[in-house]
């Protein structure tokens, strides 16, 4: 199989927490005041709507607070795939894309404000008990999943190998919550799984892009190919995949495509 010439791809960031600190650091109201040009009127909007709720609202406000919600609210209203990370929301994005952690095995995600299942890891206590795709968590340890964010619920769901979390979830076509006690374990992140068929021909998948996919994929390829049989046909098989890093997308899309 001949391999594609590999091209790096181009990787950009949105520094947003460092700007953020820095306006937060200098004083709302003074930073606003000095983007008061005519392409950021809109901000005195926002300063204006802060100093009459320090000043007047009933209960002390934190301003911090307030605009750090202000922003996520922002970015996510771009599209439901942006986010503001915190810092230790930002940490819990590195351990899904490298390692291994400690939890119950599921990928969710945000959808119309519910915290709803992607998959469940493959082997993984949630997959064990049960758990499906499109399940709408309801509560985690008895906690009320409405109004967390995602990283807040990811990181409740996460802890020590052996210790015990319970899900309630609401499933289509079950009139009654659903409850699952999980233990704990620990979850290896295996993002590519491959198996030869007959000569020629090969399966692969790819279940989250991480870290090494692109890597392990060639070695996989490689392997099936160890014979010195080329592959002519290889089914690729991407279900219930809830993404990862760009980056590897990219890298694993320009490995079979010329365009």
């Amino acid at each position: 199989m001949a391999q594609k010439k590999q091209r790096k791809p181009a990787v950009f960031f949105l520094i947003l927490a460092g700007i953020l600190c820095s306006l937060i650091g200098a004083g709302f109201h003074t930073n606003a005041a000095a983007l008061g040009e005519p392409d950021h009127q809109d901000l005195k909007v926002l300063a204006d709507v802060i100093d009459m709720l320090e000043k007047n609202y009933v209960d002390s406000v934190d301003t911090k607070d307030m605009i750090l919600k202000g922003v996520e609210g922002m970015v996510s209203s771009l599209d439901p795939h942006s986010q503001l990370l915190p810092p230790e929301a930002y940490e819990e994005l590195q351990i899904d894309t490298r390692g291994e952690f400690g939890g119950v095995g599921l990928v969710v995600t945000m959808e119309d404000d519910l915290l709803t299942v992607v998959s469940p890891i493959e082997g993984s206590p949630a997959e064990k008990a049960g758990m499906a795709p499109g399940d709408i968590i309801l509560e985690v340890d008895g906690e009320p999943a409405q109004g967390m964010m995602l990283w807040e619920a990811v990181k409740k769901m996460r802890g020590p190998e052996g210790e015990i979390v319970s899900i309630s979830v609401r499933r289509e076509g079950v009139k009654e919550p659903m409850v699952f006690t999980l233990v704990r374990e620990v979850i290896p992140i295996e993002s590519v799984k491959h198996l030869p068929l007959e000569d020629g021909y090969g399966y692969l998948r790819i279940t989250s892009f991480q870290d090494h996919t692109t890597e392990d994929m060639t070695k996989a390829l490689s392997e099936m190919e160890s014979d010195g049989v080329p592959l002519r046909g290889l089914i690729l098989d991407l279900r219930d995949n809830p993404g990862g890093l760009l980056t590897q997308a990219i890298e694993v899309s320009d490995f079979f495509l010329d365009e």
